[in-house]
């Protein structure tokens, strides 16, 4: 990271108390001993992340605090990762998500731009692709990431350029047990299969029953998007002929949640009670499969982005908040 002296660049990050957000803030904290400022309304929040950042408590869209913010700061760049993360529970609150990762994402990026910010990093999701094609049926979080990119994309100018990250799926935690994942208003598949299993309830598995298949996500370790996102917000060299660039973040990690399950079982040495449920049609059987000419690609090779990584740091973790959940 030898472009940018970070210290003197004026950073914020928005949802820096969340799950992505507080791994960002802690790498950024180990590297440079400093914290980053952040915006978090801590509607999801990861207590143990106020060791790694300056959070200011206010939602994205109240423009009068935002925009003080920004330019007591002199903030010229701009993290974004603030936004309701789980596509099941976006399909039963459609309106609530809406609101939150549309309208309000709209408003912030107005402020943002009119306030001075020179760079924005927008957190999107590999979701809206269903192998290697833009979905026709998406999800209402598929649907609003694809609009607010839509949106930044129209804003971008060379005063306001910007950068896209189109994340996989997310999991894992710190090997040493200090950061994980906390938000637990939503399912995530690991912590879902650990609570489970742990409480001999029964776990509800989604699939093509009749077909007797799995959907297959693409999966990276929260630390390896950690360092992406501090990786892109430092290279310069990075917009050519237009003033955004959107990437495709992929790894090599391709998991069903029975391949999930079977790991986790294993490591536990207990098996799950298990029910069997019809997959919603908006949601993907397959993952990312092959590159998107009009898209550029970042590959993550990382020893982290591997199921039995994934699956030992989250269950450290889990272990530690059990009483949480």
């Amino acid at each position: 990271m030898a472009n940018i002296n970070f210290r003197k660049s004026n950073i914020l990050i928005t949802g820096g108390m969340g799950y992505v957000g507080s791994f960002t803030c802690y790498r950024y904290f180990k590297q440079f001993k400093e914290k980053l400022l952040s915006i978090d309304n801590n509607s999801r929040s990861n207590k143990s992340s106020k060791k790694f950042c300056n959070n200011f408590k206010v939602d994205i869209s109240n423009e009068k605090k935002v925009k003080k913010i920004i330019l007591e700061n002199n903030i010229k760049n701009i993290i974004h990762l603030a936004s309701y993360t789980c596509v099941r529970e976006s399909l039963r609150k459609s309106n609530f998500y809406k609101k939150n990762n549309l309208i309000k994402q709209k408003k912030f990026i107005n402020i943002a731009k009119k306030s001075g910010v020179k760079k924005f990093i927008f957190s999107s999701s590999m979701s809206v692709y269903e192998k290697n094609k833009i979905k026709s049926n998406l999800s209402p979080y598929s649907k609003f990431k694809l609009e607010v990119e839509k949106f930044l994309v129209k804003k971008s100018d060379k005063d306001f350029q910007v950068i896209i990250l189109r994340y996989p799926n997310i999991s894992g935690a710190q090997k040493n047990g200090l950061l994980g994942d906390r938000n637990h208003k939503i399912t995530r598949i690991f912590k879902t299969i650990f609570k489970t299993i742990i409480k001999n309830k029964i776990l509800i598995i989604y699939a093509n029953i009749k077909k007797k298949i799995y959907p297959i996500r693409n999966y990276a370790h929260v630390e390896d998007i950690a360092k992406i996102n501090l990786k892109y917000l430092n290279k310069k060299k990075i917009f050519k002929k237009k003033n955004f660039e959107l990437f495709n973040v992929t790894t090599n990690l391709n998991l069903s949640n029975h391949e999930i399950l079977s790991g986790m079982e294993k490591l536990m040495k207990k098996k799950a009670r298990i029910l069997l449920k019809p997959v919603d049609k908006r949601e993907n059987f397959y993952p990312f499969s092959k590159n998107d000419k009009k898209v550029n690609s970042i590959k993550i090779i990382s020893n982290k982005s591997t199921l039995n990584n994934i699956l030992i740091s989250n269950l450290k973790w889990f272990k530690k908040i059990f009483k949480e959940i």
